[in-house]
């Protein structure tokens, strides 16, 4: 309760005298204390989340000071700053879930792998009566389910897999033509590496590896148009990102006419990257020698596909060494806590997303950034069960 008390007396004498602090984007002095008041609320979230988890908590205090200091609270990087809070909020209560309520959500996942699955087959088939794309005179469905891209169904199927073989696995063909239609590399190789993970110990090992080569071969000759040759054109935009930040600046261009170009160059301490929500704004108008990124290049990629990297982009090195800790914290407590099949479901689960967000875009969208939620709540609500933390859903045990 002494934490409620400190952060009460700050807003008490704090919020009024912040009137005082000169802020650039306005004069009115309201607005000095409306950003005091902001900062505080948010301040409170990431002090409540600390006995949950301070990783977690020392994230969400990362991305604040993003937001006050580094983006100048634009309306975008508070609404980001928003959704990471409210994000890490909802983990923390989906953690106190008990071991029946978890078995429930699991079967609630299956169910949305059903209703993903038998769309793709609807799609298949150019018999969607929900969603058409007309092309050529000649109504044509894609194969992207309710997710609206090959990525993100990719995505999707890869991450809940896991869940697929722990509760009902009778429906893995499901996923496996949902995959082949996604023609997404990285979330085939995500769902081959989990697979051979799950059953590893299992003498069902022997049937699901010739399965998975089998698959493969069918994938790359039937499936897979790009393969490797756009490889290059993925890994230029990281390259650039991080040398950008490693450089501490960033060039943009727009073309005003056909003979005129206007250059400004945006700069950034490394060690916190060139702020949050800041990648859409900067990084697509970026223009060198080597890389040229607009939306109308088709060679090119204007966004990484890779959460890691933009999230290095920027919040700098303190970021990523954030999302590090977050990790290795994760592996450890992996490898105290009992392994039980539901443990390792959850873990492969977070596997299988961090491996799609080494080249999908997948936090920053509700598609697929939901699943890393939902997964990382139930990893941290068994983690807790096995050390005797049991209870009700309630907010007063973090915020005391």
């Amino acid at each position: 309760m002494k934490r409620i008390l400190i952060l009460l007396l700050i807003g008490i004498i704090g919020i009024p005298l912040s009137s005082s602090i000169p802020i650039k984007v306005s004069s009115t002095v309201w607005y000095s204390q409306y950003v005091f008041m902001l900062g505080l609320f948010f301040l409170a979230i990431s002090v409540a989340l600390w006995k949950f988890n301070r990783y977690l908590s020392m994230f969400t205090l990362v991305c604040l000071f993003s937001v006050l200091c580094i983006t100048g609270q634009s309306i975008t990087s508070i609404i980001y700053l928003i959704h990471i809070d409210l994000c890490c909020l909802a983990i923390y209560f989906i953690s106190r879930l008990n071991e029946r309520h978890r078995r429930i959500a699991l079967k609630a996942v299956v169910a949305i792998v059903i209703i993903q699955g038998i769309w793709v087959c609807v799609q298949y088939l150019n018999i969607d009566p929900i969603f058409d794309i007309i092309g050529d005179s000649k109504k044509v469905d894609d194969t992207v389910g309710f997710s609206g891209s090959h990525n993100q169904i990719g995505a999707f199927f890869a991450i809940t897999a896991p869940a697929v073989f722990y509760v009902f696995p009778y429906i893995i063909f499901l996923t496996i033509f949902g995959l082949f239609n996604s023609t997404t590399m990285i979330a085939c190789l995500a769902f081959v590496i989990v697979s051979v993970l799950f059953y590893f110990r299992s003498k069902a090992i022997y049937l699901v590896v010739p399965l998975l080569i089998c698959s493969g071969i069918i994938y790359f000759n039937k499936f897979e148009t790009d393969g490797l040759s756009n490889y290059r054109s993925r890994l230029q935009p990281l390259e650039v990102a991080i040398q950008s930040v490693n450089d501490g600046e960033i060039l943009l261009s727009r073309q005003v006419s056909e003979t005129v170009e206007e250059r400004k160059t945006i700069r950034c301490n490394p060690i916190f990257g060139f702020g949050l929500a800041n990648f859409q704004k900067i990084f697509p108008y970026y223009k060198s020698d080597d890389i040229i990124f607009n939306t109308e290049h088709s060679g090119l990629y204007t966004h990484l596909h890779n959460d890691i990297g933009e999230n290095f982009f920027e919040l700098g090195y303190l970021g990523f060494l954030i999302i590090l800790l977050i990790m290795v914290d994760l592996l450890i407590k992996f490898k105290r806590a009992e392994k039980t099949k539901e443990l390792i479901t959850y873990s492969l689960c977070l596997l299988a997303y961090v491996i799609c967000s080494c080249a999908i875009f997948t936090s920053y969208v509700a598609a697929s950034g939901m699943w890393l939620v939902i997964f990382l709540g139930l990893f941290y609500g068994v983690i807790g069960e096995q050390d005797g933390k049991k209870g009700e859903i309630r907010l007063a045990p973090v915020l005391a």
